[in-house]
This record gives structure tokens, C-alpha cells and sequence, in this order.
């Protein structure tokens, strides 16, 4: 089990290294070719000693033909010796007795190189047979059945031998030919379980990271822009992966783009609304202002001309006259500030654009209590920008400042701009709760917002990064928990073009 458990994590890891499908699927075939290879020359072997054995058998089998030939042989040479034994015609059986002989010597000779004892007595055989041909007697006789018997005896004994050899032959054939059979068989299963082991796991984690590629592909259709697939794979599916990544963030930055013009539009649309309904209520006011003020500037004419005693206490037309203007310079602040701007970038005051827009600010319900304090470099030189874009991102940031100082009672905010030999900086910073490490990496992140539910969209400083990066400049943040956040803007001198130029 450790061992099939230890392949199936190698086979696993392999499936998601950097070869392709194809290349698994050949690197796969030339295993199993190689398995069956390895396989084919150890079963060769084993063949080949069945082969040896199989050799030895026939010689077996040829050496027990020719001992029973001999034994024949012997058989007829030692009757023929016995029934003619005590016979006293010995001359006349002489030349029938040699020629038997003669075919015993000759049915040994195939045996004489396994058994030395044969040869010997096969010699001494042809030697008596030789004597008996020139000297018959009954003495050379006699001496002729003694080596017949002896002979005889040894053949038997060699006949047993070979009988026994016979018998381990076909016991060690039967050995090998089942460990063959068992081997192949061994082989066989062993190759079919682990290639079909792994084409098992191959194929399910195939099919796992298919499923969980096509679940993701729906899942970005219906709008999901979360965290993107892990690319656990170097083959195709691995590069499907990663092309349905880079389609989901490319959906991610289409809509986060989208939804930032629709942003800036906005802005655009709301400030023009407010100019549009500052310019008709600055309309509809400055009449009766004007008559307020010129009702009061002849009071107080006349009171002068006449010496009113009056004049000053409870007649106090100074009073009136002071805050008929203050009313009609509001109303035209408001009606110059919300006037449709620029969408090009130029020279821009921007000390001057700075205190515009906090004026304009001021009369938000979130900046009532907020103590707006400015230190703004005298010295500033003109720069380039889009005054639009700088307005959106100041608003939002003064704005994000007021957020973070809810529920407390020393509310402030100070603004400040710096020249510097590259361009000029301006600084929003503000005494409100912070953020701390986490949120302060993730504050620019789209849709990203620790404010409660229905306070914000977790779109506006992306906005701000967005708008800045389109000016040439950037924006950072500078934020302990507890102790305010310092939002710095550096402006280069000379803008690039944007849309609005075009």
C-alpha cells in the first residue's frame, strides 16, 4: 500500500509538470513499451532455461534409446555365450561369437564419452574378442561372459542414472515452466494495475480540474471577479486555466474602468447639476438682495445726512447691507465652482483651486463641526493638470478624512501644498481613526470599503489613483490606527496629455 500510495503521488506530481498531454501520452506508450520490453527479456530467460532442460531431456532420452539398443545386444551376445559354453565345436560359433561382439562394441560406442567404465570394458571386450578370433579356447570363453556381465551390470547401473536424471529433468521442467507461466502472469497484473492505477488517477484529475475550469468559466459569466484559479498544471489545461485568469481579469479591469468613467461622469453631471441650480437660485436671490441692499445703503444714507441717534444700535442698516452681500458672494462661489471646468489639462493656480474647493466643501453636512485648516505655499508655482480630475480627487478625500473622524469631538482637517524640483505636492491629513497594515494595503483595491453597508461603493480611491496616474502624478497613503491618515498627492509640473487635450 506505501508503495502504491508513494506512485500515485509521483504519477500525480507528473500530472501537473510541464508536459503536455501529448508528451505524457508518448511518455506513457514508451514506458509501457519499455515495461514489456523488460518484461520480454526476463521471460526470455526464463524460457531459455526451459529450452536447457529441455535439451538435457532429448539427450536423456537419445541416451536411454541407445542403452536399450545395448542392452539388446549384450542380452543376445550373452545367450549365444552361454549356450555355446560347454559346447566342443568352440572353432565353428567362433567367427558368429566375434561378430556379436563386434555389434556390442559398436552399440557402446555412443556411450563411451559419459561413462569411462563403459570404455574400459568395451576395450577389454575387443581385446578378448580379438584373442578368441585367432585362439578360441574355453578359458578366453569363460573370460568373454565375465566382461558380458560386467558389462551388463554397469549398463544397468547407467540405465538407472539416466532414469533418475530423467526424472529431476522433468520435475525442474515443470519447476520453471509454472515460474514462467507465473511470472508472465505476475507481470501482466502488475503492469495492469499500475498503468491502470495511474490512467485512473491521470484521467480523475483531468476531469477534476475540467470540472473546476467550466464551474469557474459559469461563475465568470454570472459576474464573478474574485481570486483567480490556482494554475497547478503545465499542459493545456494548465494554460486553459491560465487564459480563463487573464479573462477574468481582463473583465475585472474592463468593468472597474467602466465603472470609474461612470464615476467621473457623475462627478461631471452632479457638479453641473449644482452649478445649474446655484446659477437659478443666485438668479432668483440676487433681486431681492439687490433691493435688500439698496434699501439698507439708502437707510443708512439718509440716517448719516440726518444724524440719527439711533444709527448703530438699534437701526443698523451696515448689518443688513454686510449680509446681503454675504449671501450674494456665496451664491456666485457656488455658481463659479460648479460651472462645467476644463476637461483639458492647463495652468491651474492650484493654492487658488485648493481653496475653492474647500469652500465649496465646507457646506457639506459631514464637514459641520470640522475644524478646515490650510497652509498653503505662497511661492507655488502654476502647474499643469486637469482641474476637473484634481477637484474630484480633493472632494473625495476631504470627504474620506470627514468619514474617519465620525464621533469625534476634535475634528480636523489640514491641507497643505509644498513645491518641490520635479513639481509640487499636496497634502489632505486628517486626526481620524486610521487604518491599520491590512486595510492600508488593500485601500486603493476596487470595491473595497470598511465602511458600513450603504457609506460607500469602495470606489473612490481607486478613482483618485486613477485620475492622478492620469496626470502623471500619484497618490499615497500614510496611516496608523489611532493617530490619522496622511493622503499625499505629487503633481509633476508638466501633465500628459489626456482625452480632453485630444
Amino acid at each position: 500500500m506505501r508503495f502504491v500510495k508513494a506512485l500515485l503521488t509521483q504519477a500525480v506530481n507528473w500530472m501537473r509538470s510541464g508536459w503536455t498531454l501529448r508528451g505524457k501520452g508518448l511518455l506513457v506508450f514508451g514506458l509501457m513499451v519499455l515495461y514489456v520490453l523488460v518484461m520480454g527479456f526476463h521471460l526470455m530467460g526464463e524460457r531459455a532455461r526451459l529450452t536447457d532442460i529441455i535439451t538435457e531431456l532429448e539427450q536423456v532420452h537419445r541416451c536411454e534409446s541407445q542403452l536399450t539398443h545395448a542392452n539388446l545386444t549384450l542380452a543376445r551376445a550373452v545367450v549365444l555365450v552361454n549356450d555355446n559354453f560347454v559346447s566342443p565345436h568352440i572353432q565353428m560359433i567362433t567367427p558368429t561369437l566375434v561378430m556379436e561382439l563386434e555389434s556390442v562394441r559398436t552399440a557402446v560406442d555412443h556411450l563411451e564419452e559419459r561413462f569411462p567404465r563403459v570404455i574400459v570394458l568395451r576395450n577389454a571386450l575387443e581385446t578378448l574378442a580379438d584373442q578368441l578370433a585367432s585362439a578360441p579356447s574355453q578359458g578366453l570363453l569363460a573370460a568373454v561372459r565375465g566382461t558380458l556381465q560386467e558389462l551388463i551390470g554397469e549398463l544397468d547401473g547407467v540405465t538407472l542414472a539416466e532414469q533418475q536424471r530423467r526424472v529431476e529433468l522433468l520435475a525442474a521442467y515443470r519447476k520453471v515452466s509454472d515460474e514462467l507461466i507465473s511470472q508472465g502472469m505476475l507481470y501482466s497484473l502488475f503492469g495492469i494495475i499500475v498503468f491502470g492505477l495511474v490512467s485512473a488517477a491521470f484521467l480523475s484529475r483531468l476531469a477534476l480540474d475540467i470540472g473546476e475550469l467550466k464551474a469557474r468559466a459559469l461563475a465568470i459569466v454570472k459576474g464573478y471577479r474574485g481570486s483567480p484559479l490556482e494554475v497547478n498544471r503545465g499542459d493545456e489545461i494548465g494554460s486553459l486555466m491560465a487564459s480563463v485568469n487573464s479573462i477574468q481579469d481582463e473583465l475585472r479591469q474592463r468593468e472597474t474602468q467602466i465603472e470609474l468613467e461612470r464615476q467621473q461622469r457623475f462627478h461631471r453631471e452632479k457638479m453641473a447639476a449644482v452649478g445649474s441650480l446655484a446659477a437659478a437660485v443666485a438668479h432668483e436671490i440676487n433681486n431681492p438682495i439687490a433691493a435688500i441692499a439698496g434699501v439698507a445703503e439708502a437707510i443708512q444714507d439718509q440716517c448719516r445726512g440726518e444724524h440719527c441717534p439711533n444709527l448703530g444700535q438699534s437701526c443698523r442698516p451696515g448689518l443688513i447691507l454686510e449680509q446681503a452681500r454675504r449671501v450674494s458672494s456665496i451664491t456666485r462661489q457656488l455658481a463659479e465652482f460648479s460651472a462645467p471646468p476644463s476637461q483639458g489639462a492647463q495652468l491651474t493656480d492650484l493654492n487658488g483651486l485648493v481653496r475653492n474647493t474647500l469652500s465649496f466643501v465646507s457646506y457639506d453636512r459631514r464637514l459641520r463641526g470640522v475644524q478646515l485648516d490650510t497652509e498653503l505655499d505662497v511661492t507655488l508655482p502654476a502647474v499643469t493638470l486637469v482641474e476637473d480630475y484634481l477637484t474630484q480627487v480633493l472632494m473625495n478625500l476631504l470627504l474620506n478624512a470627514a468619514d474617519a473622524q465620525e464621533g469625534r469631538n476634535d475634528k480636523r482637517i489640514l491641507v497643505m501644498t509644498q513645491a518641490q524640483p520635479d513639481g509640487v505636492v499636496l497634502q489632505v491629513k486628517d486626526n481620524g481613526s486610521g487604518m491599520d497594515a491590512e486595510t492600508l494595503a488593500h485601500a486603493f483595491d476596487e470595491y473595497y470599503s470598511t465602511k458600513p453597508s450603504g457609506k460607500g461603493t469602495g470606489l473612490g480611491l481607486a478613482v483618485c489613483k486613477s485620475l492622478m496616474e492620469s496626470m502623471g502624478g500619484q497618490i499615497t497613503l500614510n496611516s496608523e490606527p489611532g493617530a490619522g491618515t496622511t493622503a499625499t498627492l505629487r503633481i509633476p509640473f508638466s501633465a500628459p496629455e489626456t482625452e480632453g487635450d485630444a
